[in-house]
């Protein structure tokens, strides 16, 4: 992550900690503060696949990183790292360019506002606080460089602390 990244990433955390939305029991969605924190550390956590599908032509890999012990670290409520790596279904070529963002409904029913997610070796990312054992649906909204808008829904179930 650069400079600008980390710096935006950390305001957009201030801004959502002084609106009081990080102490929310709801699931939170964002970049989170890893000003001081390798990507290595950060990112160093269990893996989770979850199920992908395809859309329009374009297969989407979804993956769910157990982040909770490196950022409660560094202050950061968020509990897990949401990648989605997409490629063209008939040809497997990573699609990577294009825009992305996730909704994320938490156990009880409420759906987060829709935030972009960074782009990120070769997928898109974000950081998410997913604060209550249960049911979440991820919904990432797309336009990928072909233009086209698509919508992908992925389920988790979080049981106990992971």
């Amino acid at each position: 992550m650069n400079s600008t990244a980390k710096r935006v990433a950390t305001a957009t955390a201030l801004a959502l900690l002084l609106s009081g939305q990080m102490a929310s029991a709801q699931p939170m969605v964002g970049d989170s503060p890893m000003n001081g924190m390798k990507m290595a550390e950060a990112t160093n956590g269990t893996m989770i696949m979850l199920k992908g599908e395809t859309v329009d032509g374009i297969k989407a890999m979804p993956h769910l990183k157990d982040i909770a012990a490196a950022m409660a670290k560094h202050g950061s409520p968020m509990t897990h790292h949401l990648m989605v790596n997409f490629t063209d279904a008939r040809t497997g070529a990573v699609v990577g360019a294009g825009r992305a963002a996730v909704k994320v409904t938490g156990p009880t029913g409420e759906t987060s506002k829709a935030v972009m997610m960074m782009p990120m070796e070769g997928g898109f990312g974000a950081d998410l606080e997913l604060p209550a054992p249960g049911n979440y649906v991820f919904e990432v909204g797309t336009k990928l460089d072909d233009g086209r808008k698509r919508l992908f829904t992925f389920q988790f179930t979080r049981k106990g602390n992971g």
